[in-house]
């Protein structure tokens, strides 16, 4: 989890330099909206598969927790049983 929080803070950070370097560059606002559009679809494309791959690994361990908890209350059927 704190990897994800890390990698998502780094692209905020990498998103907003570029951000300030492009409005202080020397060209035509016209260039200027167009490589800020450019680079917003690249971050919003980076961030999906960011969450994509969140979703993955949250619905990964949900299966675990659910399949540990099965075992328990086999475990624990058992225990009454005796």
């Amino acid at each position: 989890m704190n990897t994800g929080k890390a990698l998502l803070g780094m692209m905020a950070f990498m998103g907003m330099g570029v951000a300030v370097g492009i409005l202080f560059s020397p060209e035509k606002g016209k260039t200027t909206r167009k490589k800020l559009l450019k680079k917003g679809s690249q971050y919003k494309k980076g961030i999906k598969e960011l969450v994509e791959s969140g979703k993955h690994e949250l619905e990964k361990i949900s299966d675990d927790i659910v399949d540990m908890a099965a075992k328990e209350v086999k475990k624990a059927k058992k225990l009454i049983n005796i």
